[in-house]
């Protein structure tokens, strides 16, 4: 949770050197020639527009926090990674693999499939070689035919 807390810091300080810093100084020279704001009084004023950002990115973020229950989640998380570690051995670090090898243990659905393609393919070979011998009758019944027109 901490870690999270960091990187939420972390981001709302981007955000305010990044995003706010342009709008922020284009106000202030706009404050500034209007009525002639100290350079003191605007680094305040822009001092406390980004506190004001910085506390209600922090209330909205511990309130998400609160909402969402995820300092338990994490808790949980982190109870489950730790019970995982401490049951697992070299034999099942394995995983959901039983042999470890991926590639052996994908064998039996790869060969099922690679079956069931063969099979299609055999019948489109059949397919073909029935209709190979079908143009050749009729091939050889064309060529009788001129053979005879010829010969008469």
């Amino acid at each position: 949770m901490d870690h999270l807390r960091k990187l939420q810091k972390d981001v709302a300080n981007d955000v305010c050197t990044n995003m706010m810093v342009e709008n922020s100084l284009k106000n202030d020279i706009k404050q500034t020639l209007n009525k002639r704001l100290e350079a003191d009084e605007l680094t305040k004023l822009r001092n406390e527009a980004l506190e004001h950002f910085h506390k209600v990115l922090a209330a909205s973020m511990e309130e998400l926090y609160n909402e969402e229950k995820l300092e338990s989640k994490l808790e949980e998380l982190r109870q489950l990674k730790k019970d995982q570690q401490r049951f697992c051995t070299e034999d099942t670090k394995k995983g959901w693999r039983p042999s470890g090898n991926v590639n052996q243990d994908i064998k039996g659905p790869r060969c099922n499939a690679l079956l069931a393609h063969m099979e299609d393919l055999e019948d489109i070979r059949n397919d073909l070689e029935q209709q190979i011998a079908t143009k050749r009758t009729q091939l050889q019944e064309y060529i009788k035919q001129i053979n005879q027109r010829m010969a008469s």
